[in-house]
């Protein structure tokens, strides 16, 4: 089971909502500890600096409020164990989001984590507000059969296959790894043992990173697979998804930078041969899908849609995980065409670079020509 914890400012957005989309959890007021944030010499600093530390916990509200809280979590999570449950959220809030919520999710994280429990802890405001606790988060769509690649895939899961003198996996933790990524979690399911294994390995190469994985007892497709995944990509940051069979030389910190806090998600095209088009109207909006059987549209577009091919690489906003979390789609772009049709808007950035798609043997082939020509 997952625990998660975040803390918040009850003056700016208030308690995050639930991506997991069961609801439920603890939402804990801090505000009843003493405010480090009047004091002058610590308004700048944070639940994560020794002054604010020392001073709330020497003062003597703090214990019987962490106990208190700390044993009603721990008797909730236990029994949510018992039952089978894999979730929990624990929230705790403060005025300003800095200071007591902070030092109190350290402490109940601890807490958790020396009983046993698996946590997660995100720090809403004090992300959003300090470039050092900013996380980059990124997820790999990793969990496909890889059909069209069989019979390579029979004993191998796609994610592993090699390209070049690199596993799509590699290849794809590299582009994210130059485009700033931090915390990554990877959807597993076929063969997901040697996933695993490559996910351990990866762990202790790159110790600067955070890994993730989350494992799908059945295909969930692309929509299912980030809804399931919402638990640890959620943030206070849009979240950047690349399919694990796409290698490219795209700039995606660009791609991540262009993301609008406004919008739904931002989806990366190029002008290419496809089977299935974005339809993209004057704004860089998605305004519906063109495919073999004819073209939908979803919504007015401004001027006349352009056909651009989608290359398997977006970024997601908080906001639309949280909206996926109230819903089932198996295919992302379902669900990007549904929240069109609610409201939400979906815009595209126009890429230039190298792009291959991986996934069969000729496009694989291409690939090693293209790379092996680089090499000479």
């Amino acid at each position: 089971m997952l625990i998660r914890l975040y803390s918040f400012s009850y003056k700016q957005d208030g308690p995050p909502a639930d991506p997991a989309g069961h609801g439920g959890g603890f939402t804990i007021d801090c505000r009843g500890l003493p405010n480090p944030g009047r004091i002058p010499e610590m308004k700048t600093l944070s639940g994560l600096d020794s002054a604010v530390v020392e001073m709330l916990t020497n003062a003597p509200e703090t214990a019987p409020f962490l106990d208190h809280a700390e044993q009603l979590v721990l008797f909730t999570a236990n029994a949510h164990q018992a039952r089978g449950f894999n979730d929990l959220t624990v929230m705790f809030g403060c005025t300003g989001g800095r200071h007591r919520s902070v030092f109190s999710v350290e402490r109940a994280a601890e807490r958790l984590r020396a009983e046993g429990f698996k946590t997660r802890v995100i720090h809403w405001q004090l992300e959003r507000e300090e470039q050092q606790v900013r996380k980059r988060r990124a997820m790999i769509l990793a969990a496909g059969f890889g059909t069209r690649l069989k019979p390579l895939t029979d004993t191998v899961p796609k994610a592993l296959i090699q390209a070049g003198r690199k596993t799509m996996l590699g290849w794809t933790l590299e582009a994210l790894e130059r485009a700033g990524a931090d915390e990554i979690t990877i959807n597993t399911h076929y063969h997901a043992e040697q996933v695993r294994e490559w996910i351990a390995s990866a762990r202790v190469c790159r110790s600067m990173l955070t890994f993730h994985e989350s494992h799908e007892t059945e295909i969930l497709g692309t929509g299912g697979g980030i809804r399931q995944a919402a638990r640890y990509l959620h943030g206070p940051s849009p979240v950047l998804v690349h399919n694990v069979d796409i290698w490219s030389d795209l700039d995606l910190r660009s791609l991540w930078d262009s993301h609008r806090p406004t919008d739904a998600a931002t989806l990366a095209v190029m002008e290419r041969e496809s089977t299935s088009y974005i339809l993209v109207d004057d704004d860089d909006r998605m305004v519906g899908l063109s495919n073999r059987d004819g073209e939908e549209v979803v919504t007015e577009p401004v001027g006349e849609p352009r056909k651009l091919g989608f290359l398997g690489i977006h970024v997601i906003s908080p906001r639309f995980l949280e909206w996926l979390g109230r819903h089932e789609y198996r295919s992302i772009i379902r669900a990007y065409l549904d929240a069109i049709k609610a409201g939400r808007t979906v815009r595209v950035h126009l890429v230039a670079g190298n792009w291959f798609d991986m996934g069969s043997p000729d496009k694989l082939e291409a690939l090693e020509r293209f790379l092996e020509s680089k090499r000479r």
